[in-house]
């Protein structure tokens, strides 16, 4: 079983005397990546905290308020890796996005198995009755970009089109009777794509 750690993630708009949201996070290793990154990429976005991971701009690196918000994930990083993942912190203790990208080079994210481990957590994502079906449709928009992020530039076939992802991400329902209505429309959809969905549910 992967260690888990409670961690504190604190809003943009919170003080130090808010009360921070408490949650916990399974520490990576080696042989996570996938469920660990997922998992952190959605506590970052819950807290708008997601242009971390991206290269950040010079205008951004002078920004103070991206500056703080790199400054407590990187503080968010050193207690969500193993022992032995720590001289990679080290090594990027300045910037969020580059820690970021060490890590994921180090466990593999470029590898074959990863790319095949974060394919089947894509094919079976299922909807959960207690989540909003925007919460789950947010959840597989991300976890479909993530997986498009890294096999872009792979010659492996495993590329997923529009279509293809507009179609797994009904089937994520198919378990949940009280959405037959809305799915059964969801397939008359024109043009068939995951967006032309993430249009109408928005709705």
């Amino acid at each position: 079983m992967p260690t888990e750690v409670p961690i504190k993630i604190p809003s943009e708009e919170s003080s130090d005397n808010d009360v921070h949201l408490k949650t916990k996070m399974i520490k990576l290793d080696q042989s996570n990546w996938v469920q660990w990154s997922c998992q952190m990429e959605n506590y970052l976005t819950v807290r708008q905290y997601d242009d971390l991971l991206m290269p950040p701009s010079e205008t951004q690196k002078q920004n103070a308020k991206f500056k703080q918000k790199n400054s407590s994930s990187l503080s968010l990083l050193w207690g969500c890796v193993r022992t032995e993942l720590e001289g990679d912190l080290l090594d990027n203790r300045t910037s969020f996005y580059d820690a970021w990208e060490a890590l994921g080079k180090i466990c593999g994210k470029n590898s074959i198995v990863v790319i095949f481990e974060m394919f089947f957590e894509l094919m079976s994502l299922k909807y959960e009755s207690e989540t909003s079906l925007e919460s789950h449709l947010h959840r597989f928009q991300k976890l479909f970009a993530c997986y498009n992020s890294i096999t872009v530039n792979k010659e492996l076939g495993m590329k997923i089109s529009p279509v293809m992802a507009a179609a797994m991400f009904i089937r994520s329902h198919n378990s949940y009777r009280e959405l037959t209505g809305l799915i059964q429309t969801l397939y008359n959809i024109s043009p068939f794509t995951l967006s032309s969905i993430v249009n109408r549910v928005a709705i």
